[in-house]
């Protein structure tokens, strides 16, 4: 992508736990668009750290596993993020060891961030 032209203001989605809230649309001079969206590094490790076997239930599931540690799957792509997980359905297999950040902590990054 070629050096981005920023367009400002809340272009992402208005869901407070969505990757995209309050985030801008980045278009290059070439006229390409991508979504900006959070920066994975305000996610370290914690001693609060949840670590996560997968059951058979959860498998390729990543949003099942959002609702269980979370209560809700809009965060699945936190568990992603934290996990350096690339296509998250399909590396959620079973017995896969997951570190997954505090409820608490993830809402004080996302209140930190925005």
């Amino acid at each position: 992508m070629s050096e981005p032209v920023y367009i400002t203001g809340n272009t992402g989605s208005n869901k407070p736990l969505s990757r995209y809230y309050n985030t801008r649309i980045l278009v290059s001079l070439d006229n390409k668009a991508v979504q900006e969206s959070w920066i994975r590094e305000l996610i370290g490790d914690a001693d609060d750290d949840i670590y996560y076997q997968i059951p058979p239930e959860f498998e390729f599931r990543p949003d099942l596993i959002s609702e269980d540690v979370y209560g809700t799957p809009w965060l699945y792509w936190i568990v992603s993020f934290k996990n350096g997980l690339v296509d998250a359905f399909a590396e959620c297999y079973i017995g896969r060891k997951l570190r997954i950040p505090s409820y608490q902590r993830v809402l004080s990054q996302i209140i930190r961030y925005k």
